[in-house]
């Protein structure tokens, strides 16, 4: 997202992120916790303030930031740089090489939902605002501009400490499905996804192709209890799973690195 040759501002991004999405959460915990937000009407506020607001804020982080410094123009400028990808081919192959693993830990080790196998087409898009667009912030801009400053395995380790802690205070909101989820499995497999995402941007520099995982990996839940992957016990199918994507994903950036060290 960030195309000056000068390094991002990354504490500057941090920064917004962490304000909108800890005064919408402020506001949704406040104002379920006295009733305020009670009822119907208010669980519906509550939904908009959490997703719309604080689920969104590193996308309204990352435009603000591209806004102020020039990077981009406007709107329309930001989000032709979503969508930009540099090679098409890579990124629907590495994007679905990565979805395709995901789905079969969830065949292997998950519990089977009620709803229908189509459910998941109309689940997808849907997810991309059940947190899909979350990617425009850490992929798209925090993951590059941390891997300008250090190496490529401690920027996803920091991405995902950043991801975790920003996702901390849905724990105190009744209506989210992290109030359900054990802290230490949850947060493993946040790793595993930023290791993931990490290696799609490396492959495809594609913000979009991240979104679509992101999206992807919500969409999953409508299909196997996603409880499998942030409750123990943990299952030694994902063990698996997590150890190979983390493999995977280090050895990716590897031979990127060492293919674009040739090119130079």
């Amino acid at each position: 997202m960030w195309n000056q040759d000068k390094q991002a501002p990354v504490w500057e991004y941090l920064g917004w992120t962490l304000l909108i999405n800890s005064i919408s959460y402020a506001i949704s915990i406040i104002g379920e916790q006295t009733g305020i937000l009670s009822g119907s009407l208010g669980s519906n506020i509550n939904t908009v303030i959490s997703t719309i607001i604080g689920g969104a804020s590193p996308l309204y982080a990352t435009y603000i930031v591209l806004k102020r410094h020039g990077d981009v123009c406007g709107i329309s400028e930001f989000i032709r740089r979503i969508f930009h990808t540099t090679n098409i081919k890579k990124a629907v192959i590495v994007t679905a090489a990565f979805s395709i693993a995901l789905l079969i830990a969830a065949i292997l080790a998950g519990e089977r939902t009620d709803y229908p196998w189509y459910i998941i087409i109309p689940a997808v898009p849907l997810m991309i605002l059940g947190g899909g667009y979350e990617e425009i912030g850490w992929r798209g801009f925090l993951q590059p501009a941390l891997e300008k400053r250090i190496s490529y395995i401690p920027a996803v380790l920091i991405v995902s400490v950043v991801w975790f802690a920003w996702h901390v205070p849905l724990w105190f909101i009744s209506f989210s499905n992290q109030s359900s989820y054990d802290l230490i499995p949850y947060s493993l497999q946040l790793t595993v996804n930023a290791f993931a995402l990490a290696a799609i941007y490396k492959v495809s520099k594609s913000t979009i192709a991240c979104v679509m995982f992101h999206a992807w990996g919500n969409a999953i839940g409508a299909l196997y209890e996603w409880r499998i992957f942030a409750t123990f016990p943990i299952s030694k199918i994902l063990l698996i799973y997590d150890c190979a994507v983390i493999i995977v994903s280090i050895a990716i950036n590897i031979f990127v690195t060492r293919k674009n060290a040739k090119l130079k």
